[in-house]
Order: C-alpha cells, then structure tokens, then sequence
C-alpha cells in the first residue's frame, strides 16, 4: 500500500496510512506558523527544514525522536523544541509522534504569566499617568483639534469619501 503522505513515510507500516485525510497529507506544503505573543513568548510550527531555514535551531542539533522533547538556553531566552499535531490532523499520538512537524517555544528563562501580568499592568499604569499628566492631556487637546478641522476640511471629506473602505455602509431603514 503506497503512503499518500510523504511527511509521515512511518504510517504505511502501522497499516494507517488511508486514515488521513487527503487535504491532510498534503503536509510538505504547510507554511511556517509563528505565533508571538507580546513580552510573553514566541512559538514556531512547522517542518524540521522549516525551522531550520528561520536559523532558530543551532547547527548540529541532535532533534528529539517520538515524544522526546529538547530544551536549551541562549542567554535570558529557554528554547523547547518538540514534535506536536497539525492542527488539522485527527487521531491518535501514533498517526504524527514519528513525522515531521514541529513546535518550537521560545521564553525568557523562568518566566510566568505573573511575570507578563506586571509587565502589561507596568506598560498600562505607564500610559494612564502619560494620559493624565499636562503633556498627555495637550497630546489629547492636539488631537481631537485636528480631527474637527478634518471634518471641517471639504477637501478632505471629499477624497476619505473615495475611499470605499473608508466610507461607512449605507443603513437600510427598518
């Protein structure tokens, strides 16, 4: 039986390989998913190639096998490479614990979400006494100035009115 899933050439001796979906098995032409989530942390999914291409992983890096998982340190950041799920796939650990496609972690060493909670009620506080202080209040003043001499501006309205994405859709009365 020839494996329709060239990323996952173990299925065909577990006797899977026709449980996964043929959209699925189109796995060599995932794209690179990168999440970043603000002063917490970054994640990367996708294949070995991939993840080596971006230049995150070191050179001559031993890659974890089965559930295996690889941790290292580069100065404040902790990297956590291991095999994880498309997201699209189904089934059990068997079906994607041998093929390829990666999750990497990428944290400030011994950071938690305590840690991110202060630095986002840092960054707010930091901007309320901003708002609140003479400086930000004139910033406030400049601002809403400006806006009434734009809409004042006949000029202007004229071209923002040209603007379909800016134009706001006409409201059928009910």
């Amino acid at each position: 039986m020839k494996n329709p899933n060239p990323a996952y050439p173990h299925l065909s001796s577990l006797g899977l390989s026709e449980a996964i979906p043929t959209e699925s098995a189109k796995r060599d032409e995932r794209e690179l998913e990168i999440e970043i989530v603000r002063d917490q942390k970054a994640r990367y999914y996708g294949s070995r190639a991939q993840l080596e291409d971006e230049g995150i992983v070191p050179e001559g890096t031993e890659w974890p096998s089965g559930r295996e998982s690889l941790r290292w340190y580069v100065g404040e950041l902790e990297f956590w490479l291991r095999r994880c799920r498309p997201r699209d796939m189904k089934g059990p650990a068997k079906l994607w614990m041998e093929g390829d496609f990666w999750f990497l972690h990428i944290s400030r060493f011994g950071e938690g979400c305590t840690d991110w909670d202060v630095r986002r009620h840092q960054r707010a506080l930091k901007e309320a006494i901003y708002w609140a202080s003479e400086q930000g209040r004139h910033h406030a003043m400049d601002t809403i100035e400006r806006s009434i001499e734009a809409d004042a501006d006949q000029d202007f309205q004229a071209f923002m009115a040209k603007l379909s994405t800016l134009t706001p859709p006409e409201r059928r009365p009910r």
